[in-house]
């Protein structure tokens, strides 16, 4: 529940498609306003077979916060979306063995810059987010208030 106070999840392209994370009928854009954010992303190092490296921003999609950091569905100490719960609150605990986390979250994050390069609907709906202003706070400021808290 510590990521859920500081961190909310990360939203995949999967998470975008009919069924999975958005309520059945409600069309997509305006519940991205009001529930998502386009947050700037982690910083990682691809490695190519000739040795080059190259640092990347990859631009992520995220549940929207409150001023507190704390996920926007998250009510007296539960889940709003449990039961649909997208792939970074499903799958990601702040208790969880890193390498096991890392794996899981490289593949996302390889599946969001496809479409990236592909210019499909993951990155059409970070643009739009970003460009109104709807952004998450910096990792870093995230990251910082989990790490002080006591519990």
């Amino acid at each position: 529940m510590k990521q859920c106070r500081f961190r909310p999840g990360l939203v995949t392209l999967a998470d975008l498609e009919p069924g999975a994370l958005l309520p059945a009928g409600v069309k997509l854009l305006p519940w991205a306003r009001i529930n998502l954010r386009a947050s700037e992303g982690p910083k990682v190092m691809r490695i190519y077979e000739d040795g080059r490296r190259e640092v990347l921003k990859i631009p992520t999609i995220v549940m929207a916060g409150r001023d507190d950091f704390s996920c926007l569905q998250l009510h007296d100490g539960r889940c709003g979306v449990y039961a649909n719960a997208p792939f970074g609150c499903a799958f990601f605990d702040c208790r969880q063995d890193r390498r096991e986390s890392t794996e899981l979250v490289t593949k996302a994050h390889e599946e969001i810059m496809k479409d990236r390069q592909q210019g499909g609907l993951y990155s059409w709906l970070w643009d739009i987010l970003d460009g109104e202003g709807l952004k998450a706070p910096p990792l870093a400021d995230r990251q910082a208030a989990m790490d002080a808290s006591p519990d």
